[in-house]
């Protein structure tokens, strides 16, 4: 019975100070975000909206970044919460924070399956590959500049 009324009491004080303070990020979770559509849908946002950009291209530079960020409780991203997890390449790292940032709202995570919508911290990899017409089309300009 003791142990009942410390635990009880503890939900108590946690669930008023909860109140006070700024809502806590959750890392791992049941149920996590998800992208409206799953996560095949979000990989085609990513490739509809992804900006190779110029220079990593004639540079051949592909792979993965991978990029951290919040969801929020409403499934929103927080902007400033977008960070590069793992780099690449500065102009790759760069383009994809802004997919992420001008991502469209997620299905908010859940700390238990029927639970409370949360803010919850995520890793993702963006994949860079150029696509076969732009590698001939850098392979020819770099036999120009030889000749």
């Amino acid at each position: 019975m003791k142990y009942v009324l410390v635990l009880l009491l503890a939900l108590t004080t946690t669930t008023l100070s909860f109140g006070q303070q700024e809502e806590e990020i959750f890392e791992p979770v049941q149920v996590p975000p998800n992208y409206k559509g799953g996560m095949t849908a979000f990989f085609k946002y990513v490739h509809n909206n992804l900006e190779y950009p110029p220079t990593a291209a004639r540079e051949g530079v592909e792979g993965k970044v991978f990029v951290q960020f919040v969801v929020d409780s409403t499934g929103a991203i927080i902007d400033d919460s977008v960070k590069v997890f793992q780099s690449l390449h500065p102009q790759l790292d760069k383009e994809a924070v802004r997919l992420l940032q001008e991502s469209p709202d997620w299905i908010p995570g859940r700390i238990t399956p029927n639970g409370t919508p949360a803010k919850v911290r995520m890793v993702l990899p963006i994949q860079f590959e150029i696509d076969k017409k732009t590698k001939r089309k850098i392979r020819k300009e770099a036999k120009e500049k030889i000749q």
